[in-house]
């Protein structure tokens, strides 16, 4: 075996093991839920908003899943940085999940008809995943906020999706 093979055998080695380290790592980073600390400037109830939870799941598994779209009627939102955050019943702390803004033209569409307005609501999707075994918390009971961005705050607006008896 000459040494030039060796060497290609070695960093061909090496490579596998980074990758296998960054998918490990990025796999992590998803399933984090760090402490919410962006500034909250109150509740409001989900009616004050047009919104719908299309999909609210918590498996067996502690995997908690969540989709729809909230929108403040009347209001342009440009680029946000809206999240689902959790709020754990026992101690009241929240933190905050991955939260995913998929482009919404089909509710922009229908509030549009609703409203009578010309406002685009495209931006008022979102989608949140987060297995909580694997991100290391033990909540066992806690209710799904929205962290609706309103430029200088949040304002949390309860969601109807909670679990308990999660082990």
């Amino acid at each position: 075996m000459s040494s030039a093979t060796r060497f290609l055998d070695v960093l061909l080695i090496a490579a596998a093991l980074f990758l296998a380290c960054f998918c490990v790592l990025l796999f992590r980073s998803f399933n984090q839920a760090p402490p919410f600390e962006g500034p909250v400037g109150g509740y409001l109830p989900l009616q004050a908003f047009q919104s719908k939870i299309e999909s609210c799941k918590f498996s067996a598994h502690r995997r908690i899943l969540i989709s729809g779209w909230i929108a403040r009627p009347g209001q342009r939102r440009g680029k946000h940085t809206t999240t689902v955050v959790i709020r754990d019943a026992a101690d009241g702390r929240l933190y905050a999940m991955e939260t995913d803004l998929p482009p919404r033209r089909d509710v922009s569409k229908r509030l549009n008809y609703l409203l009578g307005d010309r406002i685009d609501y495209t931006t008022s999707g979102f989608a949140a995943s987060l297995n909580l075994q694997k991100a290391g918390h033990r909540i066992r009971e806690g209710q799904l906020y929205i962290a609706y961005d309103e430029g200088e705050s949040y304002t949390l607006v309860p969601t109807t999706c909670s679990f308990s008896g999660a082990r």
